[in-house]
């Protein structure tokens, strides 16, 4: 049976693949840095040019592949380093996917330096795949159109297919020659991929409606790009009483906040709205005055700083709370509890206003640790400011208020000899028992969305506390209308409290004037407390953990400097490495070491005779005589005998050198596999060839 032959891997190659490989990466970074800095792009063709001029394929040993692909890397990072860093109100952490998408990027480049087979055809494919699928993303908030987005894409497969028949028709003929394309075999092949395409381009409505419907699930809320109806609850805009709540809002399952607690966080202040006007709370002041810094024991950490939220010095802290911020464009504002009386924030001076507001300047995530006071209860309000410290609290606007005053008519027992706890509790009674909780009602809003809310005796959250408030007002007792989320779940996979986007609420407090301080009123009707909306299932408890990890990975990605962190950590092995050697247990460690090596190495030439040791010489020899003849790529393999190496690596020798390395060989079989050996002529052999 005749034996078949190695294949030879020539190291000349055609550049027509070079060519082909460089035009899919050049096609995908200019699709991905088209209109922006395309520095990206001249380093891709750079190295595409040093591909093209060189004659021969890089070894492909693991050195010269991890070390091209470290030098290519570091090249593309620099180069693309503008969208790489974060950039302010990027709350999904798009940076860190082009770091992902540039760092895979350079492996795709590292297959032009070596030789091209079908893998490396694929790896090109695959690593330049995210810098096109990033390339379709809306640019400057202005979606790309559908035309330059088809293009990008087919322009994309249809190099992919041209490189990889250019890689079959350029295979060397040691590996069975290139593939004759012929028009019949080329038609075929263009007809499958034809209906590959076509099937892709009639599946994309389905994937792209499942992709959607996935991200609601793992995100909890419904994305719609058309509706631009607004919720109620989007207190950075104001509080529109005649916007119905989006479609599924008691469904949106996204994670806000997190609360490290032992009690139940409870009701959780965002915002105060004092001013109504035509149908709306008006937006609250932002800002206010900085909190001052005091020192409790709750500074407990040295990179943190405590404030008073009350003004006193000294306070003593019954509890502590460690709150997570997962979504600050939802959350416009410190959620706090009525009962916090500090926080320990990073924030070197959050703002303050005088219904007890708290705003910081961090714009995506941040963390915060609340000191609660001894006034906790589930249901407790913000003693900020008195209650006849601002007209607003006793203001109903003229146009309603004879309509208000009706309302106090029919509540009986509402201010007057009335006390304000007992006019809390009839209130209460009032709505729960003449009205209806109802997230499909539609408020008019005219001639006012409260007139028609107390026609149809039903509405949501906002409807009720609004109501009474000015109810409140009307009867002499200040009031306020309060924004914010009450929490109550927790989740045991993550050990916290979550606080969900569908627990968002509205409530009131209004002022004692007896006891001197604010009671929380809360008038919505039991259907639409958010108190008891169930326990989460097991699907839901593992997304959360996902997205509570995805987010703390961002968030400390965000926060550290990656080289400050490589250099750090390899300053503190090398000072631990000094510590260790210049200790007496480090010269010991390094003393047994030398000794153990020492005795090893006498251990195995005792194991050896002279001519045993001079027999592997020889052979140590005549592999370094090998290697320095021909590259990496034709070295002899494990199962490969000395004569048929020579015969495979003769056609990339010259005559003379084929001539002298035959010479050598031939003299090392007969001394190295000879029954007696000829120590003279082996160490002159050793001699002769180490020249």
């Amino acid at each position: 049976m005749k034996k078949k032959r190695t294949p030879v891997l020539r190291t000349e190659r055609s550049r027509w693949i070079i060519i082909a490989g460089a035009a899919v990466l050049l096609w995908s970074t200019w699709s991905y840095c088209a209109g922006d800095n395309m520095a990206l792009f001249f380093a891709t063709a750079v190295f595409a040019v040093l591909a093209a001029i060189s004659k021969r394929n890089l070894p492909r040993s693991a050195r010269w592949v991890i070390w091209i692909w470290v030098i290519v890397a570091v090249v593309c990072l620099a180069a693309n380093v503008n969208r790489l860093v974060p950039v302010e109100g990027d709350q999904g952490g798009g940076f860190i996917f082009d770091r992902v998408a540039t760092a895979l990027f350079s492996i795709g480049i590292c297959p032009l330096f070596f030789f091209f087979g079908k893998l490396q055809v694929s790896l090109i494919a695959v690593a330049s795949m995210p810098l096109v699928m990033l390339a379709l993303r809306e640019r400057n908030g202005t979606a790309l159109s559908s035309v330059y987005q088809q293009l990008i894409v087919w322009g994309f497969i249809l190099l992919v297919v041209i490189l990889d028949y250019t890689c079959r028709a350029t295979r060397p003929s040691e590996l069975g020659g290139g593939t004759r394309i012929t028009f019949k075999k080329g038609r075929v092949r263009w007809l499958w991929l034809l209906l590959a395409l076509c099937a892709a381009y009639g599946i994309r409505t389905p994937v792209e409606l499942a992709s959607v419907g996935l991200q609601r699930i793992v995100n909890g809320i419904s994305y719609s790009s058309r509706s631009k109806k607004q919720s109620p609850m989007n207190v950075a805009t104001g509080l529109y009483l005649s916007r119905p709540l989006p479609k599924g809002y008691r469904k949106r399952m996204r994670l806000l906040l997190l609360i490290d607690s032992n009690r139940i966080p409870g009701y959780l202040r965002v915002n105060v709205f004092t001013k109504y006007q035509n149908g709306n709370w008006l937006i609250p002041e932002k800002g206010g005055e900085r909190l001052t810094a005091v020192n409790t024991a709750l500074d407990n950490e040295s990179d943190k700083m405590t404030f008073s939220l009350t003004g006193e010095t000294t306070q003593r802290v019954l509890d502590e709370w460690g709150i997570e911020v997962l979504a600050p464009k939802i959350v416009s504002s410190l959620c706090l509890p009525g009962s916090a009386i500090s926080i320990s924030s990073h924030d070197p001076s959050p703002l303050a206003n005088s219904n007890g507001v708290v705003t910081v300047d961090d714009e995506y995530f941040f963390q915060y640790r609340v000191g609660i006071g001894e006034r906790y209860g589930f249901m407790t309000a913000c003693q900020k400011s008195d209650g006849f410290s601002d007209p607003a609290y006793l203001d109903v606007p003229l146009k309603i208020s004879s309509a208000v005053s009706n309302w106090v008519g029919d509540c009986t027992g509402i201010g007057g000899d009335f006390s304000v706890l007992e006019s809390k509790v009839n209130v209460q009674n009032y709505f729960k028992t003449n009205f209806t909780y109802s997230t499909a009602v539609q408020i008019n809003k005219r001639p006012d969305p409260l007139i028609n809310f107390m026609k149809q005796r039903k509405g949501i959250c906002v409807h009720f506390a609004s109501a009474a408030a000015l109810m409140f007002r009307s009867a002499g007792i200040p009031s306020r209308v309060v924004v914010g989320y009450v929490s109550m779940e927790w989740n045991p996979w993550i050990k916290r409290f979550v606080t969900r986007e569908r627990e968002g609420h509205a409530w009131v407090e209004v002022w004692d004037e007896q006891h001197k301080k604010w009671i929380l009123v809360e008038p919505t009707p039991p259907a639409g407390i958010p108190i008891n909306r169930g326990p989460s299932g097991v699907m839901q408890l593992a997304m959360d953990m996902l997205s509570t990890a995805w987010k703390r990975l961002i968030a400390w990605i965000s926060s550290v400097n990656i080289l400050v962190l490589i250099a750090g950590a390899s300053a503190s092995l090398f000072l631990f490495i000094m510590d260790l050697a210049l200790s007496p247990w480090g010269i010991a460690l390094v003393i047994g070491l030398l000794s153990f090596v020492w005795w090893r190495r006498r251990k195995l030439r005792s194991i050896l005779t002279d001519e045993e040791q001079l027999r592997t010489e020889l052979t140590t020899m005549m592999h370094k005589t090998a290697h320095r003849a021909l590259p990496s790529d034709y070295k002899i393999h494990k199962a490969e005998c000395w004569d048929s190496w020579l015969k495979r690596v003769k056609d990339h020798l010259p005559a003379d050198s084929y001539a002298g390395l035959s010479e050598i060989l031939e003299s090392y079989q007969l001394l190295r596999y000879s029954k007696q050996l000829d120590v003279t002529a082996a160490k002159e052999w050793l001699m002769r060839v180490e020249k």
